[in-house]
C-alpha cells in the first residue's frame, strides 16, 4: 500500500497535515519559528487551553528548546487531532492539525498573532444574564474543545489563530447552549461578538415562582391527587430522577 502525505502552511495561523488514514502511535517533530524565521525557545503546545484570570493554561503541554525545537508522540485513531501553539507572551501562536498517520517531517511551524474573541451572554427571555456563563471554541468537524473561558460574570475573551471555528455557548441550568460558526480574521486582533442571547429553560422560567400542580400517575401511600401543600408543615422530601 502507497501512502502520501502534506504539510500546508498558512502564515501564522495553521498547519495541516492530511492524507490516507491508519491508526498508529506516531512521533512528531519539528521547528517553530517567528515572522522573520528565527527558532522561538519556550513555545507550549496544548490539545486544550483554559483561561485562569489573565492566562491560559494548558493541559498536558509540551514545550520548544532553546532552537524552537518540539518531538512529541501522538496516539493517531483516524480522527483529526489539533494542538494549538502558544508563545510565552500568548500573544503569537500557531494551530498544528494531524489528518493523516502521515506527513513529511520535520514540520516547520511560523508563529502568528492571535486574535481575541470577546463577547458576552444574556437571556432576553429573563431580563438578566445567567448566574454564570462558559464559551468554548472547538475545530469542526470533530468538535474537541480547543480553547475554553469559563467566568462569572458571563462575559468571555478566546484567543486563537485566524480560522473558522464553532464556538458553543452556555450557562447556568436556567438558559439553554448555542452554537454556532465563527470565521475568525487576523484583520482586527480583537473581535468582539457582542451580547449573546441565550433562551431560558423550563427552570429559568419557574425559578422564584410556584410550582405547577402535579399530575401523580401513581402513587404508594398517598392519594393520587395529592398536593405539595398536602404536606404543609412536615417534613417533604421531593428526589428527581432524569437523564441528561
Amino acid at each position: 500500500m502507497q501512502f502520501w502525505g502534506r504539510v500546508l502552511l498558512t502564515f501564522g495561523c495553521l498547519v495541516t497535515c492530511s492524507g490516507s488514514i491508519h491508526a498508529e502511535k506516531l512521533t512528531l517533530s519539528g521547528q517553530v519559528v517567528d515572522e522573520d524565521g528565527q527558532p522561538v525557545v519556550g513555545v507550549e503546545f496544548s490539545r486544550y487551553w483554559l483561561k485562569e484570570k489573565t492566562r491560559w493554561k494548558p493541559n498536558e503541554s509540551f514545550t520548544t528548546d532553546p532552537a524552537g525545537r518540539f518531538v512529541f508522540k501522538a496516539n493517531y485513531e483516524g480522527r483529526p487531532q489539533s494542538w494549538l501553539a502558544m508563545d510565552p507572551s500568548q500573544t503569537r501562536g500557531v494551530l498544528l492539525i494531524l489528518r493523516t498517520n502521515r506527513f513529511e517531517a520535520p514540520l516547520r511551524l511560523r508563529l502568528g498573532p492571535l486574535v481575541t474573541l470577546r463577547g458576552e451572554l444574556r437571556c432576553t427571555e429573563l431580563g438578566r444574564p445567567p448566574r454564570w456563563g462558559s464559551a468554548y471554541l472547538s475545530l469542526p468537524p470533530d468538535q474537541r474543545n480547543l480553547v475554553q473561558d469559563y467566568s462569572d460574570p458571563p462575559r468571555f475573551e478566546l484567543k486563537v489563530p485566524a480560522g473558522r471555528y464553532e464556538l458553543n455557548a452556555y450557562g447556568s441550568s436556567e438558559v439553554d447552549s448555542v452554537r454556532r460558526e465563527i470565521l475568525v480574521t487576523a484583520r482586527d486582533p480583537v473581535m468582539d461578538l457582542g451580547p449573546i442571547d441565550l433562551a431560558a429553560t423550563p427552570i429559568g422560567r419557574h425559578r422564584g415562582k410556584a410550582p405547577p400542580p402535579w399530575h401523580v400517575t401513581a402513587a404508594q401511600g398517598a392519594p393520587r391527587d395529592v398536593q405539595p401543600n398536602d404536606y404543609l408543615g412536615r417534613w417533604l422530601l421531593v428526589e428527581y430522577w432524569g437523564y441528561w
